[in-house]
């Protein structure tokens, strides 16, 4: 019975530093999230810019696209790469350890961005499970005063809509309505009393099984 006690307690203790170790951070994720979510940037390069800000240095590699690629944020939750004057990329890892939200964006006449989600198999998960993403009715809400005719006319006036994400934290995303940019100087004069320029949502996780 002792040497039965013995080896349970002996299993426990060499179970725990691996639990503890298995827990994958950012950097990890970053450093091997594979090629074709992020093809402008060889591993290579993301080992680079790590190391750049482990000792203080310029982090900045030279970039597939045009111009250098450079980390703007690292913390343990969030972040975020420029990849070119015109283009970015976001992650976070969500509180459960388990989820990583990534956003691209890129600036052609108004900043446009994809916001996804994987686990940590880089399997994409159902954006609507986690998010509420906004639409264009939301950053041009109808005024009570306004006929549905004179609404659509006004929804029309907006144009393509042109939305950029930006992580705040492991829990909130920022969505900035950019169309307005892309619309004549007449468009947007009409646009600017009833625009909404910046809608929250927050990240929530769903309950296991859903």
């Amino acid at each position: 019975m002792r040497t039965t006690c013995i080896s349970l307690l002996m299993a426990a203790l060499m179970a725990l530093p691996h639990t503890v170790t298995a827990q994958t951070s950012l950097r990890d994720i970053f450093t091997q999230m594979p090629d074709s979510l992020l093809p402008t940037l060889s591993r290579s390069d993301r080992l680079d810019l790590l190391d750049f800000i482990d000792a203080n240095l310029t982090n900045e590699v030279p970039g597939a696209l045009r111009g250098s690629a450079r980390l703007t944020m690292l913390t343990p939750s969030v972040l975020k790469l420029r990849l070119s004057p015109h283009a970015e990329m976001q992650m976070c890892l969500l509180s459960d350890q388990a989820t990583v939200c990534v956003i691209t964006s890129v600036e052609a006449g108004g900043w446009d961005s994809s916001v996804r989600f994987y686990n940590l198999g880089w399997q994409m998960l159902d954006v609507e499970a986690y998010i509420d993403l906004p639409t264009t009715t939301d950053f041009i809400p109808r005024p009570d005063s306004m006929t549905d005719n004179d609404y659509r006319n006004l929804l029309v006036a907006a144009g393509i809509p042109f939305v950029k994400a930006d992580i705040n934290d492991a829990s909130t995303i920022s969505f900035t309505y950019t169309s307005g940019n892309n619309a004549d100087a007449q468009s947007r004069e009409k646009l600017k009393p009833y625009i909404t320029p910046v809608v929250e949502r927050k990240i929530s996780i769903p309950r296991q099984g859903i």
